[in-house]
C-alpha cells in the first residue's frame, strides 16, 4: 500500500497550482462506503484548495461544484478495484467510465458526463472490506483514510 501511497503523491503533485476540489462521497451508514465524508472531515483547505461533502447524493451538488468552477475535481470514495481491501487508486475520468469502480449504482459515471467536459476529474478511491449496514469504517479501511488524509494535508497544492 505504502507504494500505491508514494505512486499518488506524485501523480497528486503535478495538479500543483490548480484550483482543485476535493468531492468526498459515501454514506456513514454503510461500512466502508462512510470513508468519504470521514475524509472530508480531516482535509485542510486553502485558496486553491476546496472540499465538498456530497454524501450518498452526489448530483444534488452539482451547483456548488459549478459554484466553485475547480479545474480540477478529485472524488473521494470507497471505488472497487479488485484490489485488497485498503488499497487505493487514483485514476481518470476515463477509466472511472469504463471500469465498474463506482460503489453507488453508476451515480459518479453519470454526475461526471453530466458535468464534462470541464474540470477534469479524478477518482481516488478506497477498496472497501465491508458496505454492511454499520456505521463503522473496518480497521483497514480507516488506516489508508488516516494515511491518505496525511498526505493530501501535507502535500500543500
Amino acid at each position: 500500500m505504502q507504494k500505491d501511497i508514494n505512486k499518488i503523491k506524485k501523480q497528486i503533485k503535478k495538479l500543483k497550482n490548480k484550483k482543485i476540489l476535493f468531492f468526498c462521497i459515501g454514506n456513514i451508514l454503510k461500512g466502508d462506503d462512510g470513508v468519504g465524508e470521514y475524509i472530508y472531515e480531516k482535509l485542510n483547505t486553502n485558496k486553491n484548495v476546496f472540499k465538498l461533502n456530497g454524501g450518498n447524493a452526489p448530483v444534488n451538488y452539482i451547483g456548488k461544484v459549478e459554484k466553485i468552477s475547480p479545474d480540477i475535481v478529485i472524488i473521494i470514495d470507497c471505488a472497487n478495484s479488485g484490489k485488497d481491501p485498503g488499497d487505493v487508486i487514483f485514476a481518470e475520468s476515463s477509466q472511472i467510465y469504463s471500469s465498474p469502480i463506482d460503489t453507488h449504482s453508476g451515480l459518479i459515471n453519470e454526475f461526471i458526463k453530466i458535468m464534462d467536459p470541464s474540470p477534469k476529474w479524478y477518482i481516488l478511491g478506497i477498496q472497501p472490506l465491508s458496505l454492511s449496514d454499520v456505521e463503522k469504517i473496518s480497521n483497514v479501511v480507516k488506516k489508508t483514510a488516516d494515511e491518505l488524509i496525511k498526505l493530501l494535508n501535507s502535500i500543500g497544492i
